[in-house]
């Protein structure tokens, strides 16, 4: 078993299990990002029947976006840009993420993207073994 690496991502958190050899290290990333919320009304302005958080709306939106990407960059500077990857995840987050890592031109590295429920750390860790053992016998 080589260097493989398996990442499991939702926009709040990921968990990233690097596989070198027989040894196995865990690591956990939290992410910046707030909980999405969306105003169902507004304080009433100079203007009648305008909502008045409307910019507010486009700055919080634009926030959000930018504490996506420190997520992505924080998950991807924990990750050797030659190590094959697993990317694992529940949601959108780990589509995000891939297009995020094809960007900086490491789309050969991505192995496999699969949508995965909250697993434990020992399911995550006997997974991410599994993939890594396979990658190994095909390359």
């Amino acid at each position: 078993m080589g260097n493989f690496c398996g990442i499991w991502l939702t926009h709040d958190e990921a968990v990233i299990v690097k596989v070198n050899g027989e040894t196995v290290s865990v690591e956990e990333v939290s992410s910046p990002m707030e909980r999405h919320h969306r105003s169902t009304g507004g304080k009433r302005g100079k203007v009648a029947y305008v909502h008045r958080s409307v910019n507010s709306t486009a700055k919080l939106d634009q926030r959000r976006k930018n504490d996506q990407r420190r997520h992505y960059l924080a998950v991807k500077s924990r990750v050797a840009p030659a190590t094959p990857l697993l990317v694992l995840g529940p949601g959108q987050a780990k589509v995000e993420f891939v297009a995020y890592l094809e960007s900086f031109g490491r789309k050969g590295q991505i192995k496999a993207v699969k949508p995965s429920k909250r697993m434990t750390k020992p399911q995550l860790v006997a997974l991410v073994k599994a993939a890594a053992g396979s990658a190994t016998r095909d390359s």
